[in-house]
């Protein structure tokens, strides 16, 4: 095996890690983005409920 292509292997492998790292980086952001999405559109719905109720609240006195 010439120095060269073990150097190749070396690079192409090297370069998959990287590419493995980068897809699961890009996975857990898209998971960590939706479930900080879901969790702000549950707070939303309570803030809205909660607001409403609210809202009825004041205008009733």
């Amino acid at each position: 095996m010439s120095p060269g292509a073990y150097t190749t292997d070396i690079w192409s492998a090297r370069s998959n890690t990287q590419h493995g790292v980068l897809a699961a980086a890009i996975i857990a952001i898209i998971f960590v983005t939706m479930s900080a999405a879901s969790f702000a559109l549950d707070q939303n719905v309570t803030l809205s409920c909660f607001g409403k109720l609210t809202a009825t609240h004041l205008i009733r006195h």
